[in-house]
């Protein structure tokens, strides 16, 4: 009876132990592919297209300053323009 008892066990926890090797397994790839996107590293031409934007990104921005002051000075005119017309109104 004990050996019937001894057998049964065994053969329930192989069954647990299968289950859990079928399910887990996936699971395991799966998080270990993630890890590997997040810290994958770059290849030399996704380095090169990569400061390529980055170069036309800090272009784009040295133009928008640029636009940006003189929007500035054009604003900072109007406004000394319209004091002196006060001034001279009064």
């Amino acid at each position: 009876m004990i050996v019937v008892e001894i057998l049964v066990g065994i053969i329930v926890a192989f069954v647990v132990l299968a289950g859990l090797a079928s399910v887990g397994a996936p699971l395991a790839n799966a998080f270990a592919e993630r890890l590997k996107m997040k810290f994958k590293e770059l290849e030399p031409s996704e380095v090169r297209q990569m400061n390529t934007r980055i170069a036309a990104l800090e272009e784009e921005i040295r133009s928008l300053k640029t636009q940006l002051s003189g929007v500035q000075e054009t604003a900072d005119y109007a406004v000394r323009m319209i004091k002196i017309e006060k001034s001279a109104v009064r």
